[in-house]
């Protein structure tokens, strides 16, 4: 894919997120990060057009999108998709288009086809180490219990989870991978999780999964009055869950990124919220696709994507310092901590 690009022309990005369907959470801040950094590009003279698709959620579509975007539109670079089992079917395309793609919400631990065009917003996830072992130490945990989708993303958990237990002396008393995306049929199967897992005692479990799990999972401990302590991602106190949870008689953790104070201030003047979990690395990777374009101007996807890749180049962003390896990872340090959920 080689287009020109002039210095401070009008440059075209399309994004294809799942404004709409289970991944909508994430991807309603991704665009939000998005909308923020084209605004503050334009204040400073420099115009981005964005082309949005909403995928909702489907795989086809998503894909389909990528064709739309680059005959229609003739973008420069893709943003998104939103989640990792939509980056699977992309990998192919994107190598086949030679598009340069930054993934907000994924790492490439997280999926099973990659492409030497696609760049990654999200640190790995084994990353959560520190944290996780941290908190172990800490609360005195000596019985874990894990409930994971079983998938990539699911399986990317445990080892760090596994590595915790051994340096702590912990135990893992039970690892439940539960089939992903069972919205519309799996609340019997969950709830036969639950009571499984909970017949080992844990002192406290680990939970990560998708949208359909956590509307059963945060129904489920409400009825079965849970005091347990849990630690979650950000997912399972999204949306109407959020209310739920207060509920809860145990306590709530989450895995939570560090959003820098200057993001924060920035976000909650234009949005009046507070920024969710992929919004500055969205509002970052426009920021960097825009810098690397302008300097860039006539250089072809191939020696961009390689100049990003170089152990040479750097981005400080507001959501942190961006070194990518050779998969598109995020090299620098963590920015993962585990956070009381605030009744």
């Amino acid at each position: 894919m080689l287009k020109w690009l002039y210095m401070n022309s009008k440059i075209s990005l399309g994004s294809i997120l799942s404004i709409t369907g289970e991944a909508s959470q994430d991807a309603l801040g991704i665009r939000d990060g998005i909308e923020l950094a084209v605004k503050n590009l334009k204040e400073k003279g420099q115009d981005v057009d964005v082309h949005y698709i909403d995928d909702n959620s489907d795989v086809v579509t998503s894909v389909r999108a990528i064709d739309t975007l680059i005959r229609e539109h003739n973008i420069l670079a893709i943003i998104g998709p939103t989640w990792a089992f939509q980056v699977d079917s992309f990998a192919p395309i994107i190598d086949q288009e030679k598009v340069i793609t930054f993934v907000p919400a994924v790492a490439s631990d997280s999926i099973i086809k990659n492409s030497e065009y696609i760049l990654f917003g999200a640190e790995k996830n084994i990353h959560k180490e520190s944290a996780l072992k941290d908190f172990v130490v800490k609360n005195k945990i000596k019985k874990i219990g894990v409930i994971l989708s079983q998938d990539k993303w699911g399986v990317s958990h445990l080892l760090p989870i596994k590595n915790v237990a051994i340096q702590t002396g912990a135990e893992i008393v039970f690892v439940e991978q539960l089939i992903p995306y069972i919205s519309s049929f799996g609340s019997k199967y969950i709830k036969e999780t639950l009571d499984h897992a909970l017949q080992s005692n844990p002192d406290m479990i680990i939970w990560s999964g998708y949208e359909g799990e956590a509307n059963v999972l945060c129904d489920l401990i409400l009825e079965k009055e849970l005091s347990i302590p849990l630690i979650s991602d950000q997912l399972l106190t999204t949306g109407e869950r959020k209310n739920k949870l207060k509920k809860y008689k145990g306590e709530l953790y989450l895995f939570s990124n560090t959003f820098s104070q200057d993001f924060i201030k920035m976000f909650q003047s234009e949005y009046g919220k507070q920024p969710t979990l992929y919004s500055d690395i969205a509002y970052d990777a426009v920021m960097i696709l825009v810098d690397i374009l302008q300097k860039n101007p006539q250089v072809s996807s191939e020696q961009i994507i390689k100049i990003i890749k170089n152990k040479d180049y750097q981005w400080k962003g507001l959501s942190g310092t961006f070194i990518f390896d050779q998969l598109g990872d995020i090299q620098n340090s963590s920015r993962w901590s585990i956070n009381k959920f605030e009744k």
